[in-house]
């Protein structure tokens, strides 16, 4: 938005539009340089520095797969065309943002230290207590951890998060304790002296409804054509 500001403010005294028509013109105005390799390629700058804008785009998209729009922060929907003309500037940084199916953010990178809310009540749900060995402390009076500490890259993710009690948080950044999440979702801790304890994940009861279904209809008796009549 501080290109676009910048970008507005160029006008003269006897210009008759306000201010957020000189926005909207700016808006285009940018765009169609853009796309026309127009323009001095050179962004306005305000208070020295050159503004950051904010571009989401589908892999499908920016493979030419398909034409679904992308999305510019703080202002909305943007042509395909352009959002692959923006993601090629040399000049510009990727990040990568990982989403389920319905496009829900799953993986947050390591742009956000606190985790939203949706990913927050996942891992409170999944672990439901302190995930150190022998703690039953509620997972929503816990601290939400990186496992792999923020500061050395770890990601704000379902996987790299998990809850664990002011105690044991503590213990792991203070005391030295270590945790490995292993395949099955145990998370191994490793002690200062080097003993090994482990705490296994929540389970939760399975949906049998499929299954006793099947099994009321297999049980039902069948009448078949031998069978005397109801009368």
């Amino acid at each position: 938005m501080s290109a676009i500001d910048a970008l507005a403010r160029r006008v003269s005294s006897t210009d008759p539009r306000t201010a957020d028509q000189r926005r909207a013109d700016a808006v285009i105005h940018m765009s169609l340089d853009t796309l026309h390799g127009t323009g001095s390629g050179e962004l306005p700058r305000e208070h020295g520095m050159r503004p950051t804008i904010h571009v989401s785009v589908a892999l499908s998209t920016l493979l030419g797969l398909d034409e679904e729009p992308g999305e510019l922060a703080g202002s909305g929907p943007i042509p395909a065309a352009l959002a692959r003309k923006l993601a090629a500037d040399p000049s510009g940084t990727w990040r990568r943002l990982v989403t389920d199916p319905l496009g829900t953010l799953v993986d947050y990178g390591h742009e956000v230290y606190r985790p939203p809310k949706d990913l927050a009540d996942h891992v409170i749900a999944r672990d439901r207590t302190c995930r150190f060995p022998l703690c039953n402390r509620q997972a929503c009076h816990c601290d939400l951890d990186h496992r792999t500490p923020w500061e050395r890259d770890g990601h704000t993710n379902e996987p790299n998060l998990q809850t664990v009690c002011c105690r044991h948080h503590h213990a792991k950044h203070d005391a030295g304790w270590l945790p490995e999440l292993l395949p099955d979702r145990t998370i191994e801790w490793t002690s200062p002296t080097g003993h090994q304890y482990r705490d296994e994940p929540a389970t939760y009861p399975i949906d049998r409804t499929a299954e006793l279904s099947r099994a009321v209809q297999t049980s039902e008796p069948r009448r078949t054509n031998a069978d005397s009549p109801p009368f």
